[in-house]
This record gives C-alpha cells, sequence and structure tokens, in this order.
C-alpha cells in the first residue's frame, strides 16, 4: 500500500491547528516527521497515531526517491603534484573525455580539476556511482605513475 505524506500546512488543517503548533510538535518530537530539504513531511500513519483515530487521506504527496530505492553514490579526492599547467590540462582533459564516453550502466556523475599553479599541484574531485568513481580513479592512477 502506498504511504500518504502531508506538508506541515496539510497536517495542520487536517488536524485544525495552526501551522506553527505542528512544527512545534515536531521539533518536541510529540509528533515524528521526516525532513525534506527545509521542510518537514508527516506520514498518514503518524497523524493517526497522533490523533488516535483514521485520518481522510485525500490531499498526497510523495517524496522524491520514497518508491524508488536511492542508489548509492561515491565521491574522491586526489590531491597530487602535476608538474605544471600543460600536465594538468592533460589530466583533466583525460578525465573530461572519459565522463563523455563513459557507459550507461556507469550512470551519472561529474568531475571537478582544481589547479593550484603556485604549488603546481591539482585536487581531482569524482562525484557518482561507486563503479564509475571506481574506474576513474584507476585513470587518474595510471595518468599520474
Amino acid at each position: 500500500m502506498k504511504e500518504t505524506w502531508y506538508t506541515v500546512s496539510q497536517a495542520a488543517e487536517l488536524l485544525q491547528l495552526h501551522e506553527k503548533t505542528v512544527q512545534r510538535f515536531i521539533r518536541e518530537g510529540k509528533l515524528t516527521a521526516a525532513k525534506v530539504g527545509r521542510s518537514y513531511r508527516i506520514s498518514g500513519h503518524e497523524l493517526s497515531v497522533f490523533t488516535g483515530d483514521v485520518v481522510d487521506e485525500t490531499p498526497q504527496y510523495t517524496p522524491p526517491g520514497a518508491e524508488l530505492k536511492e542508489k548509492p553514490q561515491a565521491s574522491a579526492v586526489v590531491d597530487c603534484f602535476v608538474g605544471g599547467k600543460d600536465q594538468a590540462m592533460r589530466i583533466s582533459n583525460t578525465i573530461n573525455a572519459v565522463m563523455n564516453s563513459k557507459l550507461p550502466e556507469d550512470g551519472k556523475g561529474r568531475f571537478d580539476f582544481i589547479y593550484y599553479e603556485e604549488e603546481q599541484k591539482g585536487k581531482i574531485i569524482l562525484y557518482g556511482s561507486p563503479l564509475l568513481v571506481s574506474r576513474l580513479l584507476q585513470i587518474v592512477s595510471q595518468l599520474l605513475d
């Protein structure tokens, strides 16, 4: 059965309370809610438990990702000596080429490259699925050897 979720204003309307009262109940732990971004979502079950009776479940809100299992994400940071601007550009361009030709099963990902010219050092920041980050780390390792 699909769980119904309510915003604070919807819950306040159902409970015939002010929104700030519902927010206070959440802060005090009297009402259980899930934080989504900067706002809260209260499940229909929690409202039923709070009131002791069944709540009319006409307004429906399902938080993003509630039905889909979230895929794991990984990140990695590599600090390295790159030897100069040309080498830094070569590393950055190679990683960019790999990102543009990655396989669909690698999923979404991104990278950032920061070059510190005074120190001739670079920082490579990788984000994405564990498989993608692993493959990128292998490529970075080969580039830096």
